[in-house]
């Protein structure tokens, strides 16, 4: 079943119908959706972000563009074996010539290597040199493009997809609202449509409400 059927099925809202979100608008609102999961996972259960990662091998010191600066780690290898990587530790990007400097107490080694963001790139220091023994590896996370006529969304962990789409629903209904108040003045319809949309928030929510980590009740280890 496509995202845009999943909405029409719970809201009962055709796109393109009159007041409803057309099919360029149905997309707008499943991208938005899909930044917005990410976002909230980062805050609430920054360890499942590695469920929304690409691996980008690098081969030399040139970066890589991340669009949104959500690196989630990177490796560095140790110069003698492909498979022996390093976890890179991430630094100012102030500290960049430091951790190149031999004489200074920020030098950083193949054994110790970091990594920071500077103008939406990603590096690894020392700089990778080859794609072998001296590569790095970078996991990232970029916000995906949806499709109204999707059925799935690339580097996006199933189990969040129905999110994305209740998200949709949400802005659907304010759409919607929106135009039973301004076109139609039809304060009853406006008044049905909101119901529906404080029950789709609260479903959204409580979803990422679950998720949070939960609170040991004081005098219990």
């Amino acid at each position: 079943m496509t995202f845009e059927s999943q909405i029409e099925a719970v809201t009962g809202i055709a796109a393109g119908a009159t007041g409803a979100p057309a099919t360029n608008e149905l997309t707008q609102f499943l991208t938005d959706g899909a930044k917005d999961v990410i976002q909230r996972v980062a805050k609430i259960s920054p360890e499942k972000l590695l469920l929304f990662t690409i691996d980008v091998e690098l081969s030399d010191g040139n970066g890589i563009t991340t669009e949104n600066g959500l690196v989630v780690n990177a490796l560095r290898a140790d110069g003698e074996t492909e498979t022996s990587l390093y976890p890179c530790q991430r630094i100012s990007s102030e500290l960049r010539y430091k951790a190149t400097d031999l004489t200074s107490l920020e030098y950083r080694s193949v054994y110790n290597p970091v990594f920071y963001i500077l103008n939406h790139k990603a590096y690894i220091l020392p700089a990778p040199t080859d794609g072998t023994v001296n590569k790095g590896v970078i996991n990232y996370i970029t916000y995906p493009t949806v499709a109204y006529n999707g059925t799935a969304i690339t580097n996006f962990p199933a189990e969040f997809e129905p999110l994305v789409v209740q998200f949709a629903i949400i802005k659907s209904f304010q759409a919607l609202m929106g135009f039973y108040a301004t076109t139609e003045e039809d304060i009853e319809l406006v008044q049905t449509v909101q119901a529906s949309l404080v029950t789709a928030e609260q479903l959204y929510d409580k979803a990422f409400n679950i998720m949070m980590p939960q609170q040991q009740p004081q005098g219990e280890e």
